[in-house]
């Protein structure tokens, strides 16, 4: 998503690591995700929990360590909310 600013994907991971229970949500591993050499999105991991955020469906999804999936986030809801 062209509109989204990396700090405020970054910001929305670590709040939503520490609703998950996270015990220190600004403890993040980061990694960039490619698809056919373009830039696709960032997968982020703190202590069990994981998330990935994908450029083509604005979404982040967390991850219990199980892989089972806790929560979806959608970033064109949650700007236009921070604008509000």
């Amino acid at each position: 998503m062209e509109s989204t600013q990396p700090d405020q994907v970054f910001r929305r991971v670590t709040a939503v690591f520490s609703e998950l229970g996270a015990t220190c949500p600004t403890l993040v591993t980061c990694t960039t995700l490619l698809q056919d050499q373009q830039f696709a999105g960032r997968r982020f991991r703190c202590g069990n929990l994981s998330a990935v955020w994908s450029t083509a469906s604005g979404q982040i999804e967390f991850y219990a360590p199980d892989g089972a999936l806790l929560r979806v986030v959608t970033l064109r809801e949650q700007c236009q909310k921070d604008a509000a």
